[in-house]
């Protein structure tokens, strides 16, 4: 296809971070009550990351699968800013970041509203795992729908140079 031009993540094998641009971390949280606390908390980890390389630091956005995800993520941020001064003064400069006049602020969203939010690093929150109980049901909730995965498509798409996925779904 496209006469052996087309080159597919890691092709150039380029780093963001020291990174590859496709990151995948698997946290191996519990899916509770449509939530999954390991990987919230594992996002403000990765802020902490993201944000804690100067003021040279990407532009980062955060795609739940779900709203009950997004919101728990979004009290773990607060909460982290009450607890640590200095990531909240990090936390207010990226949610104001501009780019020539272009809103490039940090978000955290959930699938279905991310559309044209392009961001040097998208992170992703699978949110779907085992219960308490250690069972895995195959329902994935927007995504799983019809149209899901073009929304999937679009949310993909919005990194410049790097997605990490942060799941626990058993790959198995």
């Amino acid at each position: 296809f496209y006469n052996g031009r087309l080159e597919s993540p890691p092709a150039q094998m380029s780093t963001v971070n020291g990174h590859r641009p496709i990151r995948y971390e698997d946290v191996n949280g519990v899916y509770d009550r449509r939530t999954n606390m390991h990987e919230a908390k594992y996002v403000v980890t990765l802020l902490k990351e993201l944000w804690g390389c100067g003021a040279e630091c990407p532009t980062v956005g955060v795609v739940t699968f779900n709203q009950p995800q997004r919101d728990l993520i979004e009290d773990l941020v607060e909460e982290e800013c009450l607890r640590d001064p200095i990531f909240c003064v990090l936390y207010q400069r990226e949610s104001s970041h501009e780019e020539d006049n272009q809103d490039v602020g940090f978000f955290v969203k959930n699938l279905e509203s991310v559309q044209g939010d392009e961001r040097d690093v998208m992170v992703f929150s699978t949110t779907f795992g085992r219960d308490t109980e250690q069972r895995f049901y195959r329902r994935f909730g927007p995504v799983g729908a019809v149209g899901g995965e073009r929304r999937l498509n679009v949310a993909v798409t919005r990194a410049k140079q790097q997605v990490i996925v942060v799941g626990s779904m058993p790959v198995e």
